[in-house]
């Protein structure tokens, strides 16, 4: 069942905290596809043609950008390892989650999903903390990922049930977040701006496209109802008078099957319309493709960290495209070198924080934000309650994970006084 490091009362209080996650799969430049071949990052489209000037958005970096950026770069020339180990995402979180506590002085008890469910009378449950990283998933095929996040979100309703003494952010939270849309109507109805998301569900590439005609819209963003890491996620740009549609997307077609990459393509027409109607064919969401304000020539939006009611970091996240997913060659830079005013500053922090109310289940939450490029108004894209690892925060002040042991510790002090340690609840 995974490495366990004993679990004791500590002399502030704190008996134990349990980690649950996975220790991933070792980062790649593409996903594993069908029958184990892997879309290379390389000079080869998913069909096998070799690229064209134009096919692939992401470019070499020009100095300037590395300059921007020697961190998440010069990982990888480290050999991409943290203190020995292999450069899982999953270990990466585990790794410094580890170090924050021991930092600490708390003891953490660490437990793989792959081993669930757990055996019963785990050791010091009903006195411990948990805290949830998400699953290994190991298909890339996304009409893989109603079954995945069915699993695991029937796994987060077993683990609801088991007698822990608290969640760090709670099953049912972490659940109902995992559906975009779901999470996007709870925070419209609670008043926090969203970006626009359109009610409709489409059929087919001519039904979307006669809606887009019809009500003069030209560009959206279509996106898998669950999923992350902008799998599946799509920009979709349309010109009705001349019939032309371009698409910027992870997704490729292999074999006839819809896989997600690691690697953004610009299609159009032919090869726009091959793509179009099997992702239609996932539950989508639609959404405005609003227009995001800029830093130089890039685009940017942003990823903010909000920890028990307060902002602890805000991560800009720049491209040349129109998706800003850092693995996907975009880069990012220190919040203050966008130079914003005040009050823009003040309107992100207060929209996240009042977002963030909407589901006090989490007491950490990762959200992207959009800047509007004229108005600077912030709109949150998405929520994301298992968001929490940031290679520019773990490589220099391990901030968010030392803030989340304060925030577990604190948790410890509140329970001594109440007359029931488990305020949790089930789904």
């Amino acid at each position: 069942m995974g490495r366990e490091i004993m679990v004791q009362r500590d002399a502030d209080g704190v008996r134990g905290i349990i980690l649950i996650g996975s220790e991933g799969r070792e980062s790649r430049a593409g996903d594993e596809a069908p029958e184990g071949r892997t879309v290379q990052a390389g000079n080869k489209d998913p069909e096998g043609r070799e690229s064209r000037a134009g096919d692939e958005v992401s470019k070499e970096r020009t100095g300037r950008e590395r300059d921007m950026v020697p961190e998440e770069r010069n990982h990888s020339e480290r050999g991409g390892r943290a203190e020995g180990r292999k450069s899982f995402e999953g270990s990466k979180r585990r790794f410094y989650f580890e170090r924050a506590a021991a930092e600490a002085g708390i003891s953490i008890s660490y437990y793989d999903w792959k081993d669930f469910p757990f055996p019963e009378g785990l050791p010091n449950i009903g006195n411990s903390i948990v805290k949830i990283d998400a699953p290994e998933w190991k298909s890339s095929r996304l009409k893989d990922l109603d079954e995945l996040t069915g699993r695991y979100r029937e796994q987060l309703r077993l683990l609801s049930r088991m007698p822990f003494g608290a969640f760090f952010n709670h099953p049912g939270d972490i659940a109902e977040v995992l559906d975009k849309r779901k999470c996007k109507k709870r925070l419209a109805e609670n008043g926090v701006a969203v970006t626009e998301m359109y009610g409709e569900k489409f059929s087919g590439r001519e039904e979307l496209l006669d809606f887009m005609r019809e009500n003069r819209i030209y560009q959206i963003f279509l996106k898998p109802l669950r999923g992350s890491g902008a799998a599946g996620v799509t920009a979709l740009r349309f010109s009705p008078v001349k019939g032309k549609v371009v698409l910027y997307t992870c997704a490729a077609l292999l074999q006839g099957e819809l896989v997600n990459t690691k690697r953004l393509y610009r299609l159009e027409d032919e090869d726009a319309a091959a793509l179009l109607d099997p992702l239609l064919e996932l539950d989508c969401v639609v959404e405005k493709w609003h227009r995001k304000a800029a830093f130089q020539e890039y685009c940017y939006d942003l990823r903010v960290i909000v920890q028990d009611g307060q902002v602890d970091y805000i991560l800009p996240r720049l491209s040349r495209g129109p998706i800003t997913n850092l693995h996907l060659n975009n880069h990012s830079m220190e919040f203050e070198r966008l130079n914003l005013d005040g009050t823009v500053t003040d309107s992100i922090m207060e929209l996240c924080i009042r977002a963030a109310g909407c589901y006090p289940g989490l007491k950490s939450i990762g959200m992207d934000v959009l800047l509007e490029k004229e108005s600077r108004k912030p709109y949150i894209i998405e929520m994301n309650a298992q968001g929490d690892l940031l290679h520019r925060d773990v490589y220099h002040e391990n901030n968010i994970y030392k803030r989340q042991i304060e925030i577990m510790r604190n948790m410890y002090i509140r329970s001594d006084s109440a007359e029931s340690f488990c305020f949790g609840k089930t789904f």
